[in-house]
């Protein structure tokens, strides 16, 4: 259900990273979505329409990166 708070998507292959974001942004008051990879990402995007994404560049698969 959402609360009106805007969604941040979190995607980084690194857990810790991961939740450090995840943790600092739920504590200003984000509501939070995090994926360890860019195909778990494109998922989570369709699925939660975030307001913001907070990408890794270099993951293993589908990055943020344009090569």
């Amino acid at each position: 259900m959402e609360d009106g708070r805007p969604l941040v998507l979190i995607v980084d292959d690194e857990k810790g990273l991961r939740d450090m974001l995840s943790y600092g942004l739920a504590r200003m008051g984000y509501r939070i979505v995090a994926a360890a990879d860019g195909s778990q990402a494109l998922e989570a995007a369709r699925l939660h329409k975030p307001a913001l994404a907070v990408c890794d560049l270099m993951m293993p698969g589908i990055d943020g990166s344009r090569r």
